[in-house]
């Protein structure tokens, strides 16, 4: 072999072992370069999803909030037309009171309550009062049920009124009383 065919030869070798050089470098180069694509890619998909996670907790709190300001609302709502329901219900109980004092069952319903209260007195001192509308019944309650009565000076409704002073006891079977504890206690089941 001569020096040409060496040199070619030796270039030849050259060549070759820096093309597989240079191929092992381009190839350790890609693998570098995915490397850094997939952990960049990685690293993407982790805060795309952090922000999806992020938006859809701030989207769930929205909805939270305008679902309880709805609720607030409904609720004031369904407050009112209580109120206003318990209002038209009670204007017609106290029509119907108003009805019930013209009837004699009324009469019936004032002697009834002086009786109970004089039994409950038994021979302690008793006032019984009346409702300053109700006067023209009030001589002939005291013929029929036997008791001192005495005409309020305020109204309370219709119904009566006694007190045992010395028992410190109110009996309390005004209209007045009794349309406030019901309006008071009065509660709107939904079913």
């Amino acid at each position: 072999m001569n020096t040409g065919e060496k040199l070619n030869h030796f270039m030849e070798i050259v060549v070759k072992d820096a093309d597989q050089r240079s191929r092992k470098a381009l190839e350790d180069y890609e693998r570098g370069l995915d490397a850094i694509f997939e952990s960049f890619r990685q690293e993407s998909l982790r805060k795309q999803e952090a922000e999806i996670k992020a938006g859809r907790e701030k989207l769930q709190k929205e909805v939270n909030t305008e679902l309880a300001e709805c609720q607030i609302k409904i609720r004031k709502r369904l407050g009112e037309k209580q109120e206003e329901m318990k209002m038209l219900l009670f204007a017609r109980v106290e029509q119907r009171l108003a009805e019930f004092k013209k009837t004699p069952d009324y009469y019936d319903y004032l002697a009834g309550h002086i009786k109970r209260a004089l039994r409950f007195a038994r021979k302690e001192a008793i006032e019984i009062y009346l409702d300053p509308e109700d006067v023209a019944l009030h001589k002939q309650l005291e013929q029929d049920t036997g008791a001192a009565i005495r005409i309020s000076d305020y109204g309370f409704g219709g119904g009566v009124r006694a007190v045992i002073r010395s028992k410190r006891v109110l009996i309390d079977q005004s209209f007045d009383t009794k349309l406030y504890e019901a309006k008071k206690d009065y509660l709107f089941f939904l079913s």
